[in-house]
C-alpha cells in the first residue's frame, strides 16, 4: 500500500514546492512594487520641497473671474437651529392639526 501511494506524495511534494515558488516570485514583487511607490513618494515630496513657496497664491497661478462672493452675516442666535431640535424632537408631541 505504501508503493502505490508513493507517485501521489511524490506529485503533493512537486505541487508544493511549485507553490512555495510562486508565493515567493508573488512576494518578491510585492516588495519591488512597494519599493517602487515608495521612491517614487520620496521624489515626489522633494520635488515638492524644491518649489519655492508663494503664500496666498494658487500651483497654476492667478484663477481668472470674478473673486468668490462675499460670505452672507451670521445669523442672530435665536434663530439659530440647535442639533436634535427638529422634525420629532421638539417637547411638544400628538397631533399638530388645527
Amino acid at each position: 500500500m505504501v508503493a502505490a501511494m508513493q507517485p501521489t506524495l511524490h506529485q503533493q511534494r512537486r505541487q508544493e514546492l511549485w507553490m512555495r515558488r510562486w508565493m515567493a516570485q508573488i512576494h518578491n514583487d510585492i516588495r519591488e512594487t512597494q519599493m517602487t511607490i515608495h521612491r517614487g513618494f520620496q521624489d515626489l515630496v522633494a520635488a515638492m520641497a524644491a518649489q519655492p513657496h508663494r503664500p496666498g497664491g494658487s500651483a497654476e497661478g492667478k484663477v481668472p473671474g470674478t473673486p468668490a462672493a462675499p460670505l452672507p452675516p451670521p445669523e442672530a442666535p435665536q434663530h439659530r437651529r440647535e442639533r436634535g431640535h427638529g422634525r420629532g424632537h421638539g417637547p411638544v408631541r400628538g397631533d399638530k392639526r388645527p
